[in-house]
């Protein structure tokens, strides 16, 4: 089997305001995506997909202009060989950020190809470990509201069978804390609660907030500080009992070396399609397990993102929880993959159809044109 042609599709989904998700990003306006396809000489085609750190077109342009000159002719079973191929190719775009976001879609993309050629989701290729998994209500969902709104949306989710949530903090740290608090007096004290700041917290400010939220009972803080803060992480998680979590800005095992070596993390977050596609995130998933740590991916909540996640953590030992995005509508999980992941009791299922798992409605893609311009807005 060869390589005969890679796709790019650049896709965007608008968000009604009524719906708009409030973060340090600002509100946001449309969801966008990059869907990657690659083709083989025997008629299998492969699906895969790129985080684009709100760089679609960006991420697009060097998987045509690098890594697609660099697949054709490779037989896609050799993926280790094709992803040093594409890390090299890249080396001069550098080793983090859009050129590892590209050749995260490709790779998923060619896992999707053998499992179809083989009649077998990607997780029992990887070895298998589960078929189900917890799962929180995160995504876009829970955003900076009022504290009583807040309360009313996460009562809201728990009804839909929930045990877990996150919620987005790093506002201002007064609000913070009455956010959650109002949250954790909604739901009670069998609820599992994390918090999210986005990276916008200061040393001092974060020592402070995370014994706050460990008094509120929150289970885990993540990104406290700036993914870039190492040091600073490490030191944090050295001095506080609650659990920090992080490594959704860190890319490849090589960037993951230094953040275990240091401490940095109490619960490990690569994202499949952002840190170097799924055996890269399965490898620092070992490296973390290594570690005596849990794994719990970052996901953006999109239908390959959700679908490969799930294969993810259908194939680790230490694999924690799920991310699901509980965004009203969020067309590009539910209209791509209609009816494919299931849950109930807050538990899912990790999809079992050949390669991803998933069947996608391809004719969907034509529902979604790209549209240029920035996902959120500031005002």
């Amino acid at each position: 089997m060869k390589i005969v042609g890679v796709k790019v599709f650049l896709l965007s989904a608008p968000i009604e305001r009524r719906y708009a998700w409030n973060s340090s990003l600002g509100f946001s306006i449309k969801r966008d995506t990059v869907f990657v396809e690659v083709d083989t000489d025997e008629g299998i085609t492969g699906f895969g997909e790129c985080n684009h750190a709100l760089s679609p077109k960006v991420v697009a342009e060097i998987i045509h202009a690098t890594l697609k000159p660099l697949l054709a002719g490779e037989d896609p079973f050799y993926i280790e060989k094709i992803w040093q191929k594409m890390y090299r190719g890249c080396r001069m775009l550098g080793d983090t950020g859009a050129p590892i976001m590209a050749l995260s879609g490709v790779e998923v993309a060619l896992w999707d190809i053998v499992g179809k050629a083989l009649k077998t989701p990607i997780y029992k290729l990887l070895g298998g470990y589960r078929d189900k998994i917890k799962a929180y209500a995160g995504g876009l969902g829970l955003g900076w509201k009022e504290p009583q709104a807040l309360a009313d949306e996460a009562q809201g989710l728990i009804k839909r069978g929930f045990e877990a949530l996150k919620l987005r903090v790093g506002r201002d740290p007064k609000l913070d804390l009455e956010c959650v608090q109002a949250v954790r007096s909604a739901l009670g004290d069998d609820i599992d609660i994390m918090v999210d700041v986005n990276g916008g917290y200061s040393r001092r400010t974060a020592l402070y907030m995370a014994r706050a939220f460990e008094e509120l009972r929150v289970y885990w803080v993540e990104e406290p500080l700036s993914h870039t803060d190492l040091d600073g992480l490490a030191e944090l998680a050295n001095h506080v009992d609650i659990s920090i979590a992080g490594g959704e800005n860190i890319y490849t095992t090589y960037g993951f070396e230094q953040a275990l070596k240091k401490g940095s993390f109490d619960i490990v977050q690569p994202d499949c399609c952002k840190s170097g596609g799924i055996l890269e995130a399965k490898k620092i998933a070992a490296m973390a397990n290594a570690s005596h740590l849990p794994c719990a991916p970052h996901v953006f909540g999109t239908a390959i993102q959700t679908a490969i996640s799930l294969q993810l953590l259908g194939s680790i030992p230490n694999g924690l929880i799920f991310e699901f995005d509980v965004l009203p509508g969020n067309s590009l999980l539910h209209d791509l993959a209609p009816d494919q992941f299931h849950m109930k009791n807050g538990v899912v299922d990790i999809p079992n159809k050949p390669g991803l798992g998933i069947e996608l409605d391809l004719d969907a893609l034509k529902k979604f044109p790209f549209i240029d311009g920035p996902s959120y807005s500031l005002s």
